[in-house]
């Protein structure tokens, strides 16, 4: 039995034990095992105070993860309790899950939506994306479990230091995917320090999931133009795409009319300088 405030749980498996805090499967008593959750107690005091603090910054409108901390009544130790996940974990289940080429961009957006969406603090986040506590279910959702390892723990860490961890995880995914292009993107960007921020990252993945199929010029053109942005290449890209549908409106009129009616106008040219005739 585990003492939690005014609370007594039924403990079912201590899935991690460290120095710096001991993270147990606990459910209601009487409860159906189908609803349990994490209770992860705090052993070091200064990681305590500091993980309070973080969660104290949390929106108070995002309920995503949302922990609540008490006190155990034995020991006086903090404890934060979290909900349960089922255990799928990616870097186990993610071949079994994934079959055709899209499914791994796909799993590489609902990475990025998952790190987006949640409240957690960003140094709790980083933990979980450094520890690869990622669990992915049959239908390429992905989430988060919460055994975490908090000897670690470093309260001034940032999204810079997420996003950087999280790129790293695709990298992984795209390489098992062999999207040879979409990881060296991502490696040369991460190298240079380019993602900031989870929706940088997220744009330039949306970008890999462009259909490749043969003769969708604009999409291709506009693909590689959007993942370099640089800016005279931007310009040479629009104006690839400007020549291609003039291009296009040309032949178009030439198979409806036989000829292209824009060029008649260097059929007739001046007839007259002065009283000289120029047509013989």
């Amino acid at each position: 039995m585990i003492h939690m405030g005014s609370k007594t749980y039924d403990e079912i498996q201590t899935v991690f034990r460290g120095i710096a805090n001991e993270a147990v499967i606990i459910r209601e008593p009487g409860g159906s095992s189908l609803h349990c959750n994490i209770v992860q107690i705090i052993k070091d005091r200064t990681v305590a105070k500091e993980l309070l603090a973080a969660f104290e910054q949390m929106p108070v409108n995002q309920e995503d993860y949302k922990a609540e901390a008490v006190c155990m009544n034995e020991t006086g130790q903090l404890c934060f309790l979290f909900p349960y996940i089922e255990s799928r974990p990616i870097n186990r289940f993610f071949n079994r899950t994934s079959s055709e080429p899209g499914d791994y961009e796909q799993i590489c957006r609902n990475l990025l939506v998952e790190c987006m969406k949640n409240s957690l603090p960003f140094p709790l986040l980083y933990l979980i994306l450094e520890q690869r506590l990622i669990h992915i279910s049959k239908d390429h959702q992905l989430s988060f479990s919460f055994q975490f390892d908090l000897s670690g723990f470093n309260c001034r860490i940032g999204e810079f230091e997420c996003v950087r961890e999280c790129s790293r995880i695709i990298l992984w995914i795209l390489e098992e995917s062999r999207n040879t292009p979409g990881a060296e993107l991502i490696r040369k960007k991460v190298k240079r320090g380019v993602y900031r921020q989870f929706t940088e990252l997220f744009h330039d993945v949306k970008l890999l999931a462009l259909p490749e199929e043969k003769g969708l010029l604009f999409q291709k053109i506009y693909k590689v133009g959007a993942v370099k942005k640089g800016g005279l290449l931007r310009l040479a890209v629009v104006l690839c795409m400007i020549l291609a549908v003039f291009t296009l409106i040309l032949l178009i009129t030439e198979v409806l009319y036989g000829d292209i009616p824009f060029l008649r106008i260097f059929e007739n040219g001046i007839e007259y300088i002065g009283t000289e005739p120029m047509l013989q």
